[in-house]
């Protein structure tokens, strides 16, 4: 017992470490991987660099979400269950449509905020 609840304090000291900068983002932070992170830095900066981070978290929670899924339709189909497959192939499938979705509005954002910077300059 005490082993289980060392181990909960050692995730939860880790964590903690890793989320100074993100505190007022949540825990999405906590788990992307360091390319994700920068933008969080920029969260209490223009809405767009929000926006951004909202994208870029999203991007990764979904692909997150398609890759953990993954585990449950092999789940699923040693259980013999096919219906049960084919909802979390839909799941997924979401997933990953949601990721690339996002991708797209991400960069149109970039195109969008270079062509303002640009407008910018001449107005």
């Amino acid at each position: 017992m005490s082993s289980s609840s060392g181990q909960g304090n050692g995730g939860m000291s880790q964590s903690q470490q890793s989320q100074p900068s993100t505190a007022n983002t949540g825990d999405s932070g906590a788990t992307a991987p360091s390319g994700v992170m920068s933008p969080q830095t920029q969260t209490a900066g223009s809405p767009a660099d929000n926006l951004r981070y909202d994208l870029i978290s999203t991007i990764y929670h979904a692909h997150k979400s398609a890759s953990s899924i993954d585990q449950y339709i092999q789940d699923a189909n040693q259980a013999g269950n096919n219906e049960a497959a084919q909802f979390f192939q839909s799941l997924a499938q979401d997933d990953l449509q949601r990721a690339q979705r996002a991708q797209e509005l991400l960069s149109r954002l970039g195109s969008a905020s270079s062509s303002a910077s640009s407008g910018g300059a001449t107005h």
